[in-house]
């Protein structure tokens, strides 16, 4: 099974060396295990090569974090699915010391892309760094969104939105809260990127140049910054300060203070 991904791999344009960030459903792939698609990337990218996989831990709103002891380190689950998962615990990799965004990598570039990304970093900036040193995004399964980039540029933009008052306990009692804008997953889908497509396994995929995707973001949002909306749901309507929600005047106090309450 690994040979056929070995192929798969190489078809959609992975090649020896790449910085792949990697965005996966492995359900929709069929009948392999994460550890399969960790050792097939390993083995195309070669030793020059370095495999990053987004292993971010849950938050809790300011009033439920007594409820949740939960102190987030290196170990800690990610939500992120079970690739994600398995690259916490694969063997060689690193994990960023970031209390929620965190990163997993493994290969040569690891722990260069890791040791920085700390509880003082923006939430992002693994990607950010990725970015600007040649990265790769390869997202496995249709349902899969983003490219990696798109929150980075609203980052770069300094785009405001009100956020949920949460966080999570690290390094043994601390408190870390959230401080960055967040996005829409029903509004990345706008963006159309140049990409390479294939199958890795069952699964549509794409594989796109992480430095590509960020320009066309950063030109597309100082542009116009509500493109990544849906303009459907809460948050696009009412929580960002472009928003043009009806009632927004009246319902943005509302929003502000659900979110510091709830």
């Amino acid at each position: 099974m690994k040979d056929e991904l070995i192929t798969d791999l190489k078809n959609i344009g992975v090649k020896s060396g790449d910085t792949l960030n990697l965005k996966v459903s492995m359900r929709s792939m069929g009948n392999y295990r994460a550890e399969d698609l960790i050792r097939a990337c390993l083995k195309v990218v070669g030793e020059r090569g370095t495999l990053v996989a987004e292993s971010f831990v849950e938050s809790y709103h300011i009033s439920m974090l007594k409820e949740h002891e939960v102190i987030s380190g290196r170990w800690t689950p990610s939500y992120a699915g079970a690739f994600a998962n398995a690259m916490i615990f694969y063997p060689g990799s690193v994990r960023s010391t970031h209390p929620l965004q965190k990163f997993t990598a493994v290969g040569f570039r690891a722990m260069d892309l890791t040791l920085n990304h700390t509880p003082d970093s923006y939430a992002y900036d693994v990607l950010k760094v990725m970015a600007e040193t040649g990265g790769k995004n390869l997202s496995i399964g249709s349902k899969v969104v983003g490219v990696g980039t798109t929150h980075v540029a609203i980052g770069m933009l300094g785009l405001k939105q009100v956020i949920p008052k949460e966080g999570i306990y690290y390094d043994d009692g601390k408190l870390f809260m959230r401080d960055w804008a967040g996005g829409c997953a029903e509004g990345f889908g706008n963006f159309r990127y140049y990409s390479k497509r294939g199958k890795i396994g069952n699964a549509n995929s794409f594989l796109t140049d992480m430095r590509t995707t960020l320009n066309l973001e950063l030109g597309t949002l100082k542009a116009d910054p509500t493109y990544f909306m849906c303009g459907k749901c809460i948050n696009c309507r009412y929580s960002w300060e472009f928003s043009t929600g009806r009632f927004k005047k009246i319902l943005l106090p509302l929003f502000r203070t659900y979110n510091r309450l709830k």
